[in-house]
């Protein structure tokens, strides 16, 4: 056991670690008074060491009236108790800098008896730049969003030409190659040229039908809906196909109680796409796991497979329409979720690893936005 360090040295190596401190930090008693305040408080707050001499927080903070958002976070911490939260603020110093302030309260317990609380302690941080970084970051994303819905938006004008001007023509070929099929005996050395047609006229037909439906995709509906019945209604639907056998297994985690704010059919949609593309992408079988959560002011949805996987080269194109891996898909499924969970200002993410799975993680609302609301 080490020597006993006595009062004043234990003073001593308090004083150094608080001044030492990058965060500011201020003790309040019940009767106002502020017995501590570290240098990195009066460096943040634009204060000198001087003001808090035989003065409360009161004379202190709330004698000039500035800063009434700083001053009602004190009010709150001091009057209504409000301890062990988190809460940014701005504030102005009174040189005129204006900075954004992280503040985080606690309680200062007498050591004696640590049920008895003898004070409030606040820690200050001054999150000036990363308030900056993050409004940086917001700009940023809605450069990308407005650069998405631009794109979207001109792919929508492709796709209704591409459905008006191709669907008749590539009937009257199907059409035709039927036609001539069927005047040609089994054995005409030119039937397997017209089955090439026909084949291809049904693809060309497909195409249209998908460009169509892209087209045409309503506006959404929004209204509140429980995650987890979204996810049971797709499981069901998922499950009436006769194709899907007993070799899929799927899992479903969906916590109780989260919401989305969503069209219930076009949500189907989108999830019927990405539970098609996970079982198609297990041909040997495996398990589809759909897991939901609501985290702040969204809510997630995950289907995660343990299919062959996406190759890093063709991730970055999934969403490009008419692009597949699989020869006989059109490339149209996951281009059309994307634009369906862009209209209800979600979004829509893939990570995948090539022979381990693939994960669709969407983003939705999981609230109506505050102008439907009024």
């Amino acid at each position: 056991m080490g020597p006993i360090m006595d009062d004043n040295e234990s003073n001593i190596i308090i004083n150094n670690i608080l001044e030492s401190m990058s965060d500011g930090l201020i003790v309040i008693l019940p009767d106002g008074s502020i017995p501590v305040v570290n240098e990195a408080a009066l460096t943040i707050l634009g204060h000198r060491r001087e003001e808090y001499t035989n003065a409360g927080w009161g004379e202190i903070f709330l004698s000039s009236g500035d800063n009434l958002e700083f001053n009602q976070v004190l009010i709150d911490v001091v009057y209504d108790k409000k301890l062990n939260y988190y809460k940014e603020t701005l504030y102005v110093t009174p040189q005129g800098q204006t900075k954004h302030l992280g503040i985080t309260t606690s309680y200062l317990r007498d050591l004696s008896n640590r049920d008895q609380h003898i004070g409030i302690v606040l820690l200050i941080k001054d999150v000036t730049e990363l308030v900056e970084l993050r409004r940086e970051e917001q700009a940023y994303v809605e450069e990308l969003r407005l650069l998405d819905k631009e794109r979207i938006e001109n792919l929508n004008q492709i796709a209704m030409s591409v459905a008006h001007e191709i669907r008749n023509p590539a009937a009257a070929i199907g059409g035709f190659a039927n036609l001539m099929l069927r005047k040609l005996p089994p054995d005409g050395p030119y039937r397997v040229y017209l089955e090439n047609i026909l084949a291809g006229s049904k693809r060309l037909e497909q195409i249209v039908r998908l460009v169509g439906e892209y087209a045409e995709i309503s506006k959404p509906r929004p209204d509140l809906i429980l995650l987890e019945d979204l996810a049971k209604a797709a499981v069901l639907e998922l499950y009436g196909r006769p194709d899907i056998g007993s070799k899929i297994a799927l899992v479903v985690v969906v916590d109780e109680d989260v919401e989305v704010y969503a069209d219930r059919q076009l949500m189907l949609r989108v999830l019927d796409i990405l539970l098609q593309n996970a079982w198609e992408a297990m041909p040997q079988g495996g398990t589809i796991t759909i897991e939901g959560k609501r985290i702040d002011k969204k809510s997630y949805l995950s289907i995660t497979d343990t299919g062959v996987g996406i190759k890093p080269n063709d991730i970055q194109f999934v969403f490009n329409p008419f692009f597949s891996t699989r020869p006989l898909s059109v490339g149209m499924g996951l281009t059309i979720a994307r634009k369906i969970i862009f209209d209800h200002k979600g979004s829509i993410n893939l990570e995948s690893r090539p022979n381990q799975g693939t994960s669709a993680l969407v983003a939705l609302p999981a609230t109506p936005p505050v102008n439907d609301l009024e």
